[in-house]
């Protein structure tokens, strides 16, 4: 369970750093990510990253 708990760890460091590279670099280049208040989702990280990913945008 190590494993589980070390990358929630550096996602949950990722999202507080305000850094969208940091954010990326937890995923793949083939990754679904879902923006769940907005219902927007992209697929693949050079998608994900036009996404404006990060919670700097995660409410409006």
């Amino acid at each position: 369970m190590k494993g589980i708990h070390t990358l929630v760890e550096r996602w949950a460091n990722a999202w507080s750093s305000g850094s969208p590279d940091e954010l990326l670099s937890l995923l793949s280049d083939d990754c679904i990510y879902e923006d769940v208040p907005t219902q927007h989702v992209t697929r693949g990280k050079q998608r994900a990253r036009g996404a404006e990913v990060g919670p700097e945008n995660a409410l409006r």
